[in-house]
C-alpha cells in the first residue's frame, strides 16, 4: 500500500484539457501533527519541527492580523455546520450588489466564491469550511486568485474578464445549483460585470465558518488550536500586502 501511494501523481488542467501542473499526491499532502509535546507541520512536501518561540510569534502575529484586519459586515447569512459550501454560497444569488462566482472557472481557478461590491470596492470573497489544515488549501487559492487579477488590472486585460463573463453564463449547466449561478448573467450585462473590476478597489476576503460544537469567536485566537492554518493566514497576508492588495477576514456566522 505505501509504494502504491508513493507512485500515485496528481494533476491539473486547463480548459482546453492541458496538463498545468503534475507532482505525486505526497508532495500535495500538508497537515500538522502534536507528538511527545512537539509540533510538526508538513508543508510543499517537507515536514518541519516548531519551536516554542516560532510558535510565540506566529501568535502575535495572527493576533495583530485578525484585531486590524477582521470584517463583521460584509456576509449576513449564517451557515449550518451540516450544509455545504454550495449551500451557503447560493443564498448570495439574487442579493443586491452580490454575485456568486463559486465554481466558475476561467483556465482551472476560481477568481472567488462571492463577489461583493459597491461604489468604490469590490470585495473577493474566498468561503471555507472548517478553521484547520484546510487553511492551507485556501490561503493557496486566494494567493493564485489574487495575483491572476493584479496582473490582469495591471494589463487592462478586459478579455480576461469578458471570459470570466462567459464562465458565469454556464451555458452547458445541468445542476439546480449550476443553473441558478449562470441566471445571474441575464441580470447584469458583460460591460457592466467587467466595469466592477476595473472601477473599483479590489480586496481580497478569507470568509471561514468554524465547525466546533461551541462556536468560538476568531477575535480570540488562542481558542483555535490550527497553528498551520494561523501560519497560512499569516505568510498569505504578508505576500498580499507586498503587492499592496488588502486581506480581510471574516468568520461565518453559525447557524
Amino acid at each position: 500500500m505505501g509504494k502504491l501511494l508513493q507512485s500515485l501523481q496528481l494533476a491539473s488542467f486547463n480548459d482546453d484539457n492541458e496538463i498545468l501542473t503534475k507532482a505525486p499526491l505526497f508532495k500535495h499532502l500538508h497537515c500538522e501533527i502534536k507528538y511527545n509535546n512537539m509540533i510538526f507541520f508538513r508543508i510543499d512536501g517537507e515536514w518541519y519541527q516548531i519551536e516554542n518561540q516560532f510558535i510565540e510569534k506566529l501568535e502575535q502575529e495572527f493576533k495583530e492580523i485578525v484585531l486590524e484586519n477582521t470584517q463583521h459586515n460584509l456576509l449576513s447569512e449564517s451557515w449550518g455546520i451540516d450544509k455545504g459550501e454550495d449551500c451557503y454560497n447560493q443564498k448570495y444569488i439574487g442579493k443586491s450588489s452580490f454575485l456568486v462566482l463559486h465554481k466558475v472557472l476561467l483556465n482551472g481557478m476560481e477568481l472567488c466564491d462571492l463577489l461583493k461590491y459597491d461604489g468604490k470596492t469590490a470585495y473577493l470573497i474566498h468561503v471555507k469550511k472548517g478553521f484547520g489544515n484546510n487553511m492551507r488549501d485556501l490561503t493557496l487559492q486566494i494567493d493564485i486568485a489574487a495575483r491572476t487579477l493584479k496582473e490582469a488590472l495591471a494589463a487592462r486585460d478586459y478579455d480576461f474578464f469578458g471570459q470570466l463573463y462567459q464562465r458565469l453564463k454556464m451555458k452547458n449547466a445541468t445542476t439546480p445549483y449550476a443553473k441558478k449561478v449562470a441566471g445571474q448573467a441575464s441580470i447584469i450585462s458583460k460591460e457592466s460585470f467587467i466595469k466592477i473590476f476595473m472601477d473599483r478597489d479590489v480586496v481580497f476576503c478569507l470568509a471561514f465558518l468554524d465547525t466546533a460544537k461551541k462556536e468560538r469567536n476568531i477575535t480570540n485566537g488562542t481558542e483555535f488550536e490550527s497553528s498551520i492554518a494561523k501560519y497560512s493566514i499569516v505568510e498569505l497576508y504578508k505576500r498580499l500586502r507586498i503587492q499592496n492588495i488588502p486581506l480581510k477576514l471574516i468568520q461565518v456566522k453559525q447557524k
